[in-house]
């Protein structure tokens, strides 16, 4: 059992420092903010229980509440994804400029069909 608390507290904050380097390492920049909550948590749980069990500690709950990157990535990610949102846009308008080209031709390919039965039916309508 510890008596120590402060002594606890530096064990407890180095393993956990361990435990999100090790998260760290593992997971893509693009995923990391998808670890909060409590299911990338467990991981965590296990191993603070597993190291702190011989001083006589148990954790009950583990969760996780933030996710800070450093600012370079998070930069990075930001730039990709405003890229990949004006790639998306430039994409979607295109895809809308040419329904509306498409649209406006066959309106007119409508009104040159009407206008050739019209000239048609006036057609029957001298002959007869």
């Amino acid at each position: 059992m510890v008596t120590n608390v402060s002594q606890i507290n530096e064990v407890i904050d180095a393993n956990i420092e361990e435990k999100v380097r090790a998260m760290g390492r593992q997971v893509k920049a693009r995923d990391a903010y998808s670890l909060r909550g409590e299911t990338h948590a467990a991981g965590m749980l296990e191993h603070l229980n597993v190291v702190l069990a011989n001083k006589g500690v148990k954790v009950k709950r583990v969760i996780i509440t933030s996710v800070v990157l450093n600012p370079e990535v998070a930069n990075s990610m930001q730039e990709t994804t405003i890229f990949q949102f004006k790639n998306t846009l430039e994409r979607k308008k295109f895809s809308y400029e040419q329904r509306i080209l498409n649209d406006q031709e066959e309106e007119l390919k409508a009104k040159q069909i009407k206008e050739e039965e019209r000239k048609d039916e006036n057609e029957k309508a001298t002959l007869q």
